[in-house]
């Protein structure tokens, strides 16, 4: 056999395998799209509700977006982009990283709040844990960005973590914790003991606190309830304590 031949044998081969493919049903194909995207994804149940509560949170009296460094330079603009926005399942490198804000570029690790047209974000340390924090760099996991839900005279937060020891199609992998900052202090967790002595100055929030969560501790499980009750807290605690409902910076 020459050459010539070799390659025309081999071109019947191919389009044998080629119309063979062909005729395969598109149910076949679809279900292997299927297969695909559940493999590499997760569900996010209640995503859309975190998101309606993250517009409340950002700052209406600023610019439509804009980023404080860390040496305290504001840089306000109109639109925000990121190098990391189309990228999936990557570590984030604060290195390596960086945003626009109208063309001008910042490392990402030069800045500690930032506010896009969806939320507000602050940097925050979490307390060792033995969740994996989502979209953090597990080899410098001490820093990540929380969505601020409420601004005030107490200002709460949230943030989407993941519990490794459970299984990647499981909804219930996701964990959601809170955060707080009362006025100018420090960002602290969200347990029950902690949040209640933040509020106590303000009775009537801190019977209402009392009243939702009689049990002395914020469930985990009841994940909606749990979003509706600490933001219905918050919101009565800035009201009532003469909170302009905006940014404490």
């Amino acid at each position: 056999m020459i050459y010539s031949d070799l390659l025309i044998g081999t071109g019947f081969t191919w389009y044998g395998k080629i119309t063979q493919m062909k005729t395969i049903k598109p149910t076949v194909s679809l279900a292997l799209i299927i297969f695909l995207a559940t493999s590499c994804m997760t569900p996010k149940p209640f995503a859309n509700q975190f998101k309606k509560e993250q517009k409340v949170g950002r700052d209406s009296s600023s610019s439509k977006v804009f980023l404080v460094k860390k040496d305290g330079e504001k840089i306000a603009g109109k639109k925000i982009t990121s190098s990391t926005r189309f990228r999936l399942l990557k570590k984030i490198n604060p290195n390596e990283e960086w945003v626009t804000v109208d063309g001008r570029k910042i490392s990402f690790g030069d800045y500690d709040t930032i506010q896009t047209t969806t939320a507000l974000k602050v940097l925050y340390a979490p307390q060792p844990t033995n969740i994996v924090i989502k979209a953090a760099d597990e080899s410098n996991m001490e820093q990540i960005y929380v969505k601020r839900l409420r601004a005030g005279k107490i200002n709460l937060y949230h943030y989407e973590a993941t519990d490794s020891s459970i299984s990647l199609h499981s909804r219930k992998r996701f964990v959601h914790e809170y955060v707080f900052q009362k006025e100018n202090g420090t960002i602290a967790k969200v347990d029950y003991h902690a949040f209640a002595d933040a509020i106590k100055d303000n009775t009537l929030a801190f019977e209402k606190f009392k009243q939702l969560f009689p049990g002395e501790s914020i469930p985990t499980n009841d994940v909606l309830s749990t979003l509706k009750n600490l933001t219905l807290i918050a919101d009565l605690y800035n009201k009532t304590n003469g909170g302009s409902m905006q940014a404490s910076r």
